[in-house]
């Protein structure tokens, strides 16, 4: 299978991401120094203050010890509280198998960055995964998609029996019934020489009783322990005590960073951006867990209320409730990163475009808390071709991007490529010829009558119109005969570009694991 790299210039996203990667002195306002120039990371460094990480190295310690992490976790781990050490961040919503490709992929490029930067400068730096363990967005992770031997897209869905809508993905337990959804899963693969080791790790991490974050936590630790790669998982009650300040600033202060999201939103519509994040002038950046439910917390008439409760508490009140129980908080998507690198000393983030758009509107978040805003650097982003792929593009004279065209329509192009030269020069033969008899036909009734020229125009054109139709329809039988040719384009496009977007947006790397061995991790990590 060939692995092709696409750096972050070919990556596609919208105007302000292209201009952040490709034009960063059209963005630069609203955003930390940039990854391309060296200076940038040693600003970074000699700003990012030192933090006491005694506690949160306890807290990691821990986590990964029970997700089955190694000795490089743990090396990485003890790092933290030695000297100076930043972090590389990047992170996910915590998803079955894993979720899209793309998540390994922002896992891996977080790796490799903290490997250049180490190499590089006088500091050590440490690869971290956030698993997004208090996200509530179950229809964004309960599933997995997949070609079948039509190479039509499948989707592949579990949710526990007893699942609670609007609970975070820490309070999803996996049931007895994900056993059938992993055994329908392993009936959609051939068996190869790797499928039992493939399931064997997915089987030894979802196991049943155990929440979706930890299982996927698991997963990622069998996958890139051996890198090096540390995960946390902000929903453990210590880690929220030591988020509190951060949550405590924005109860204080409860409109203050809607206030700023949306003035820097403002400016980016006025140089022709879009804005990337909007709130409701009554939103705070907070959520609160209320009954196993994550509601959003609404700040009207100087009191806080839940988006779906009737309830009411006051500033003081809340205060309360965090003091006493932190781990009922959990920040929304723009104080997310705030919070992070509040407790980590973090020199840089990996993102995939949507985020590095959304990072436009943060830069005021991040003064107002009084924290370093790390480097915004873009993930890898990878194309996985696998040989029977590869045959049909160098048959055909495709590229990748052809594959992007939807399969029936880059089929009848080909179709008409393929149409024998012979066919072609008779029909454009028979064409000019009606075309030079009509052509003196109107002459000479135009002697006889003006009017007539008119006439022999519209049966002109009504005649042409039927060399078409027999033309398409001579098309029509040959793309019949063609079936194979057919099936072969349908299944190189699924395969790069399943319904016209990315790969790595819609597949797991599951099914290429089953296929080509856990060793394709460390095929991927060589060609970031």
């Amino acid at each position: 299978m060939e692995i092709l790299v696409n750096d972050s210039k070919q990556i596609s996203g919208s105007k302000l991401f292209l201009d952040y990667v490709n034009n960063y002195n059209a963005v630069k306002d609203f955003y930390p120094p940039h990854f391309s120039h060296e200076p940038s990371w040693l600003e970074i460094i000699e700003s990012t203050k030192e933090k006491d990480c005694k506690k949160l190295a306890e807290i990691l310690r821990r986590q990964n010890q029970n997700m089955g992490s190694g000795q490089a976790v743990m090396d990485n781990i003890d790092r933290l509280i030695e000297g100076k050490t930043f972090a590389v961040i990047t992170g996910q919503q915590a998803g079955i198998l894993t979720g899209p490709l793309y998540t390994i992929y922002k896992a891996m490029t977080a790796v490799k960055l903290a490997q250049s930067l180490e190499n590089k400068h006088d500091a050590d730096f440490i690869p971290v995964f956030w698993i997004e363990t208090n996200d509530n967005d179950m229809e964004e992770v309960n599933h997995l998609n997949l070609l079948d031997s039509d190479s039509n897209l499948i989707k592949m869905e579990y949710t526990p029996e007893d699942y609670k809508p609007g609970c975070s993905m820490k309070d999803v337990i996996l049931d007895n019934d994900f056993k059938d959804f992993i055994d329908n899963l392993k009936d959609e693969f051939p068996d190869t020489d790797f499928r039992n080791k493939v399931f064997g790790l997915i089987e030894e991490s979802y196991k049943p009783s155990r929440n979706l974050g930890d299982a996927f936590g698991r997963m990622m630790a069998g996958l890139l322990g051996d890198y090096g790669l540390v995960l946390f998982d902000p929903s453990d009650k210590e880690a929220k005590e030591l988020m509190s300040p951060v949550f405590r600033r924005e109860i204080e202060n409860p409109l203050k960073c809607t206030e700023i999201i949306n003035s820097a939103g403002e400016k980016l519509n006025g140089m022709g951006y879009e804005s990337q994040v909007e709130k409701s002038d009554d939103s705070t950046c907070l959520f609160i867990e209320n009954e196993g439910i994550r509601e959003k917390l609404l700040y009207r008439n100087s009191v806080f209320v839940m988006e779906n409760k009737d309830e009411s508490l006051t500033m003081l009140e809340l205060l309360e409730i965090l003091d006493s129980q932190p781990w009922r908080f959990s920040p929304n998507v723009a104080l997310r990163p705030v919070t992070q690198d509040f407790i980590f000393p973090t020199a840089a983030y990996v993102a995939g475009p949507g985020e590095i758009s959304y990072f436009a509107q943060l830069r005021g978040i991040y003064d107002f808390n009084g924290v370093v805003m790390p480097v915004i650097y873009p993930r890898s982003s990878f194309t996985l071709v696998e040989t029977k792929v590869e045959r049909v593009l160098n048959k055909n004279d495709l590229s990748l991007k052809d594959l992007e065209t939807p399969y029936e329509k880059l089929f009848s192009e080909l179709s008409k490529d393929m149409a024998s030269d012979e066919l072609k020069e008779k029909l454009s033969a028979s064409r000019n010829k009606i075309e030079d008899i009509l052509g003196e036909l109107s002459s000479e009734l135009a002697d006889f009558d003006p009017n007539m020229k008119n006439i022999v125009n519209s049966v002109t054109k009504k005649i042409d119109h039927q060399i078409n139709v027999m033309e398409q329809k001579l098309y029509q039988i040959q793309r019949s005969r063609n079936d194979i040719l057919r099936n072969q384009i349908k299944r190189a496009c699924m395969n790069i570009y399943p319904d016209g977007k990315p790969q790595g947006r819609v597949f797991n790397i599951v099914q290429y694991l089953v296929l080509y061995g856990l060793g394709l991790i460390d095929d991927i990590m060589e060609n970031i």
